[in-house]
């Protein structure tokens, strides 16, 4: 196995999935909850937009959180409905409705910019799986194939609420092999995520926050003590 698969399955038209979609990784959620499941209890439910097959929303759930799951296409998620989240009618939410549920969610790698956009004007607290190299400026390194390199003002300047933290694992994800992808596969990770939190409220400069070793943190219960 050798690197220029990666490049092989990023320029494999054949197979590309038409929504782009990418299982999201294992270690996603319980990287999030490390970090974040104690401002996550604050919430009454969690909303993933495009929660493809589950696999964000059914370890939520079973760690005892609410969640709402929606994709543009029916993908298999146990108690989901066909959305499209960026559709015009997708309504903006009311402050009550902001305070209540949180999002959390890995976007379509070519709508990044638009899912964090939308997700930041409906709630006050969002969460968004991305390259670490997301932090690049103005993001001028197109990895997504499409050719489409962004310009005006980075999208931190753009959003309703701030950027607050920027969680990094503590060891690189599994890849994130595209859906229909029928060339080799790697098992091991190529490329550095990290979970953004934007976050109503937040002052200052975001922080970088490592994941802890969850050997030494207690069980994270949303209904008792973390």
């Amino acid at each position: 196995m050798n690197f220029h698969s990666v490049e092989n399955e990023r320029r494999d038209r054949a197979n590309a999935h038409p929504q782009n979609f990418h299982r999201s990784g294992d270690e996603a959620v319980p990287c999030l909850l490390a970090v974040e499941g104690g401002r996550l209890k604050r919430f009454d439910f969690i909303f993933e937009p495009a929660c493809g097959d589950g696999a964000l929303v059914i370890p939520l759930r079973d760690a005892g959180f609410k969640v709402i799951a929606s994709d543009l296409i029916d993908r298999g998620c146990p108690d989901s409905h066909v959305q499209d989240f960026l559709a015009p009618d997708f309504g903006t939410k009311s402050e009550a409705q902001r305070r209540r549920i949180a999002c959390f969610t890995n976007p379509p790698f070519d709508r990044a910019d638009a899912f964090i956009l939308k997700a930041c004007a409906n709630y006050d607290y969002v969460a968004m799986i991305l390259r670490l190299r997301y932090l690049a400026p103005q993001h001028l390194i197109d990895d997504t194939g499409a050719g489409d390199i962004r310009k005006g003002a980075p999208i931190w300047q753009q959003t309703r609420i701030p950027l607050a933290r920027v969680i990094i694992p503590k060891s690189r994800w599994k890849m994130m092999h595209r859906d229909g992808y029928a060339g080799p596969k790697l098992k091991g990770g190529v490329t550095d995520y990290a979970i953004f939190i934007w976050e109503a409220g937040h002052s200052g400069s975001p922080l970088i926050v490592k994941e802890p070793d969850r050997r030494f943190l207690p069980t994270l219960n949303p209904h008792g003590a973390a």
